[in-house]
Order: C-alpha cells, then sequence, then structure tokens
C-alpha cells in the first residue's frame, strides 16, 4: 500500500514537471479576418494585398499579408474557405490595423484568440472630393505674384536711358 502511494506521487510529480508547462506554453489560436473591400468607394481589384498589423502581429508568413482572388473581397465566410490570418505574440484585446496596398484602412479591429470575424475594410486614397474653387484662383494669384514680382522690380530698376 505505501509502495503504491509513492508510485502515484512519483507520476504525479512527474506529470506535474514534464506537462504542465507544455499545457502552459500552449500557442494561442489565431484570428482570421474575412469581408468585403472597397478603395475609393469602389470594390477592390483582385489582386489587391491586405495586410494585419499591431503589436506582437507576425507579417509576411503565410496568411498575412492576403491577396484578393475576386474584386470587392478579401477570404470568404465558409470554413474552407481562405481568410486573413493574424497570429503572433499578441495581448488579448490588442488594436489590430489594417493595410490595404499598404494604406491603412479606416477600421480596426480588436484581437481575439481563436475567433473568425467579418470586418468589412474601406480605403481611401486620393483626394476626398473636388477642391474649391476659391483655392483655386488662390493658387493662381500666388503663381502670378511670383512671376510678376521680379518682372516689376527688375523694369523699375533699369536706368533711364535703357528704355
Amino acid at each position: 500500500m505505501k509502495r503504491t502511494v509513492v508510485n502515484a506521487l512519483a507520476i504525479l510529480l512527474l506529470l506535474t514537471i514534464f506537462v504542465l508547462p507544455a499545457v502552459a506554453q500552449a500557442p494561442t489560436l489565431p484570428h482570421a479576418f474575412f469581408g468585403s473591400l472597397t478603395v475609393d468607394g469602389k470594390p477592390a481589384p483582385a489582386g489587391t494585398l491586405v495586410e494585419a498589423t499591431g503589436q506582437g502581429v507576425r507579417t509576411g508568413i503565410a496568411g498575412n499579408p492576403t491577396t484578393t482572388t475576386q474584386p470587392g473581397a478579401y477570404g470568404g465566410e465558409g470554413a474552407g474557405a481562405p481568410k486573413l490570418i493574424v497570429q503572433g505574440d499578441i495581448a488579448e484585446g490588442a488594436t489590430l490595423t489594417f493595410l490595404v496596398n499598404g494604406v491603412p484602412a479606416k477600421q480596426t479591429a480588436e484581437w481575439r484568440s481563436g475567433e473568425v470575424t467579418r470586418l468589412d475594410l474601406t480605403v481611401t486614397t486620393g483626394p476626398s472630393g473636388a477642391r474649391p474653387v476659391w483655392l483655386w484662383l488662390l493658387v493662381a494669384l500666388a503663381a502670378l505674384l511670383v512671376i510678376a514680382a521680379p518682372v516689376v522690380y527688375f523694369v523699375r530698376r533699369r536706368p533711364a536711358g535703357a528704355r
């Protein structure tokens, strides 16, 4: 009886030493993303690069970044559909930012281990609208002054006999 208790304690001690640290260091599950992708108000073309970044996020690996295969979407909803896979040494709830062809998207997300999230991304790459007319008039006036000022200066400085 005493020998059985000692053997049981020895096995328990070995399990504690070798198994628990392995369980404690188990890697976290990645957070997967998919959704619509809009650039300047239009569906992004196939071949667009989508990347997730943030503190501890691994990039340049399989799944991050991902290249779109169909216009207006990155990844897919189904279980077997490709997705943007975010993994690394990331704190739960850390803020993720998304780049579309290197341009930051308007949306962010919180990292949650093991989740699959639909996140529709939008990006604006160019000017947000037409410039107002008064701005063009101001630029034209400034250009005129830059050109006219030296001309007026040199005409006034010319000697009287040189006219």
